[in-house]
């Protein structure tokens, strides 16, 4: 059975840590989220899901006339659909992660903020340790992603308090 709802799941716990309840979206509503989820388990590129998404077709803003308005981005619906597809950038290493978003403990790489509150830190004295090369990092655009493991390693070092 599915991993978005069931019979006795009628939540769904975001990112951010909030829950949706979702109990009342239509059976076609709930099944479009699967199949969605389902792309996602199959390795469907992050931009061809967002694609999905937010594309001129999307089953997710029909109700919407086919656009991406202020109502269509506030429904249930929606929200959960975006969460889906954001889990799988953030996965594939197309999106990093929100600061507000409850930190993966298994995630490989993380944003300068992520680093900062895991080890204790904030996130100019994470930066100023990668410009040094004391903590590994790459940056992607205009963003740095830094290594967790490398993170960890530097706090060890440096007898750093954080959450770890």
């Amino acid at each position: 059975m599915s991993n978005i709802a069931n019979k006795d799941r009628h939540a769904y716990e975001m990112m951010d840590g909030k829950t949706l309840s979702i109990g009342w979206l239509e059976k076609g509503q709930i099944k479009i989220l699967e199949n969605l989820k389902k792309a996602v388990d199959q390795g469907e590129d992050y931009f061809e899901l967002l694609r999905t998404i937010r594309g001129q077709n999307s089953p997710m803003l029909k109700e919407f006339g086919g656009r991406l308005t202020p109502e269509a981005y506030q429904s249930v619906f929606f929200r959960v659909a975006q969460d889906i597809v954001e889990r799988a950038g953030i996965a594939q290493g197309r999106a990093l992660a929100s600061e507000d978003l409850k930190m993966d403990p298994n995630m490989a790489f993380m944003s300068l903020a992520e680093a900062g509150k895991l080890i204790g830190l904030s996130r100019a004295a994470i930066h100023l340790a990668l410009t040094k090369g004391n903590i590994l990092g790459w940056r992607v655009g205009t963003i740095w992603i830094v290594d967790r493991s490398s993170v960890l390693k530097y706090a060890e070092r440096h007898s750093c308090s954080g959450s770890k």
